[in-house]
């Protein structure tokens, strides 16, 4: 594994439940992200996340019907580093996430992504997997930290898929390698 593959996500088992939000725009059947906020988490996971020095203030909520693939992306134009998440997966059986490095002589560009941001695009073809993760189901606890600064994917093969993805703060937004050593405690992999 190289050192880009190594960071790519930690799969983690958390103390304590993530409670699903109920987000009615997802009632059409069509992919679906939106905002959510520290205040929709159940207090369980919010004092505890406190407990250990964070806040989840903000993050993004993704509905994903079967059979539906993310464009490859980094969800940052500047600072990859600090664009790590904290995820909660509900179905989507089977679904997966894929890491990629760019290939030589290939380039990004630049797209708007479902609500409003703009990130950086990739073609498929001009990148390498570097790394896969099978999806856990958050409904045991489980929780994967997640690298988005990296060239990335989502394949949904199955089933309905929920994801709650939270940007985590102390003063300020946390970076990968200051989470992964703060989750360390709870890595499963």
């Amino acid at each position: 594994m190289t050192d880009l593959a190594s960071m790519c996500y930690r799969n983690l088992i958390l103390p304590v439940p993530f409670i699903p939000i109920e987000c009615e725009e997802t009632q059409d059947g069509k992919f679906h992200e939106i905002y959510v906020y520290e205040r929709q988490i159940n207090r369980d996971m919010v004092d505890w996340l406190g407990s250990i020095g964070l806040r989840a203030m903000h993050g993004r909520y993704f509905y994903s019907p079967s059979t539906h693939r993310y464009n490859l992306h980094v969800d940052i134009l500047e600072n990859p580093d600090e664009y790590a998440y904290l995820n909660f997966v509900f179905g989507g059986k089977g679904s997966a996430m894929n890491w990629y490095s760019l290939k030589t002589d290939q380039q990004k560009f630049t797209i708007t992504n479902a609500v409003g941001k703009k990130i950086y695009g990739y073609k498929e073809e001009d990148c390498e997997i570097i790394n896969t993760n099978v999806c856990l189901d958050s409904y045991k606890n489980f929780a994967t930290l997640i690298n988005a600064g990296i060239i990335h994917t989502m394949i949904n093969p199955s089933e309905e898929r929920r994801c709650y993805s939270w940007f985590l703060y102390k003063e300020k937004r946390v970076c990968w390698h200051e989470l992964a050593d703060i989750f360390k405690p709870w890595f499963i992999s």
